[in-house]
């Protein structure tokens, strides 16, 4: 409403008066100028409030940028109320940056040649367009971006069920393999629904009957990873 209704409607009066300042005198060049402050309140407040709530619809959730700035009572304060999150950026990246002598003139001897300075304001937008065009024009200067050949990845999935059972040097049992791996990442050692979904998992998997095909007798000693039991049948 503040931006179609109101900014859009005053800025064809206004437009009129000041480009044909020259016709006009006196108590109408003053009502431009009161509605041009209203005009332009309305423009930027509005289109800070478009972007606050498209921000929203994403769950974004934007600072105040406007904060009655017409009620001021003094000029610092002012500055301090209108376009908030643009004089926070000037204050961060021009105002204080400046106040640094020394970095300011290193810079300047560095890089003084090589860029432009580009004079901008936060009342009302002035030269951001044209440093913003200048921006466009040298990034079009640009060599072309590269195109990344990535290399095709291929996911082979490992047969989980899939184990081997050998006899180390003290005769013991040991159980190896993608099982014991799969084991290993779900099974806690001190704690006693871990080990019984890993006795389950064994006798499901075969490992128990393996055992027995290979000979063993109870007390013979298995080993699964980190785990090492005695048998019992």
């Amino acid at each position: 409403f503040k931006k179609l209704v109101i900014a859009d409607r005053l800025n064809i009066f206004v437009n009129s008066i000041y480009d044909n300042y020259e016709d006009y005198y006196g108590v109408i060049l003053v009502l431009a100028t009161i509605v041009y402050s209203i005009q332009i309140y309305a423009d930027f407040s509005g289109c800070i409030d478009i972007v606050s709530g498209v921000s929203e619809m994403f769950g974004i959730k934007l600072k105040q940028n406007f904060n009655h700035p017409y009620f001021s009572k003094t000029i610092p304060e002012f500055w301090r109320r209108w376009h908030i999150s643009l004089g926070d950026w000037f204050t961060d990246y021009i105002y204080y940056p400046a106040s640094m002598s020394r970095p300011i003139k290193a810079f300047k001897k560095k890089f003084g040649k090589k860029y432009k300075i580009f004079p901008i304001t936060a009342l009302n937008s002035q030269g951001i367009e044209e440093m913003l065009d200048e921006v466009y024009e040298t990034l079009k200067t640009l060599p072309p971006v590269q195109p990344i050949e990535y290399e095709e990845f291929k996911y082979e999935r490992k047969d989980e069920s899939q184990f081997d059972i050998v006899r180390d040097d003290d005769g013991a049992y040991v159980v190896v393999g993608p099982l014991v791996d799969l084991l290993c990442r779900n099974v806690v050692l001190d704690d006693v629904d871990s080990l019984a979904y890993m006795q389950k998992t064994l006798r499901n998997r075969g490992v128990f009957k393996a055992l027995k095909k290979m000979g063993i007798k109870d007390g013979d000693t298995v080993v699964i990873g980190e785990v090492e039991f005695d048998y019992l049948d």
